[in-house]
Order: structure tokens, then C-alpha cells, then sequence
């Protein structure tokens, strides 16, 4: 899945080995530098060993999917709503109508 671009790059400097190289002549890692090797590491090191293959496919899977999810998601929520509220109800009621009809008052 590796990019058009990332194929060129390594064919035209001779590989990501190379461009490294030539980072690390000066002989020390700025900050900039550590930054730009750890954006490398996780954004183009993936593609270039293709190891990004299940996450990609995860990916795609869920947004062909998502909709269907988000949809039983979303009624799955409005129905523990419901739920809750007509548990409440149902306590008020129990709450405003006697059980047992005190004696002292018949």
C-alpha cells in the first residue's frame, strides 16, 4: 500500500537508508531533526514495510460499516433512555399511590 510518492523518493535517493544518512552527518540530532525521525518512523517507515496492511484493512472495514454501527449505537442508547425514564415513572407512581389504607382513619 505504499504511496506513489514514497516508491519515487526511494528509488530516486537509493532508499530511506540514504536520506537518514545524510541527516546525520553533521554528527548530532537537534530537536527538529528527533521530530522530523519520529514523524518518519511512524507516517512513512509503515508503508515503505507495508506493515500498516491491518490497520488499513481495519480502517476501510469500519468506514464501510460505520454507519450500520453508529446507527445500532444510536438506538441502542435511546433505548436504555427510555428505560431509565420509565423506571422513574413507574417509582412515582409507587411513590403517590397507597399501598394500605391507614386504619386509624376509616
Amino acid at each position: 500500500m505504499r504511496s506513489r510518492c514514497s516508491r519515487r523518493l526511494e528509488k530516486q535517493s537509493g532508499g530511506f537508508g540514504c536520506i537518514l544518512d545524510a541527516l546525520l552527518i553533521t554528527g548530532r540530532i537537534s530537536t527538529p531533526t528527533k521530530r522530523s525521525y519520529e514523524l518518519f518512523a511512524r507516517h512513512v517507515l509503515p508503508h515503505s514495510l507495508d506493515s500498516n496492511i491491518a490497520r488499513d484493512a481495519s480502517l476501510n472495514w469500519v468506514r464501510d460499516n460505520g454507519k450500520e454501527l453508529m446507527g445500532k449505537a444510536m438506538s441502542a442508547a435511546a433505548e436504555t433512555v427510555q428505560k431509565h425514564f420509565a423506571e422513574g415513572r413507574r417509582e412515582r407512581q409507587e411513590l403517590v399511590t397507597p399501598t394500605t389504607t391507614p386504619t386509624n382513619l376509616l
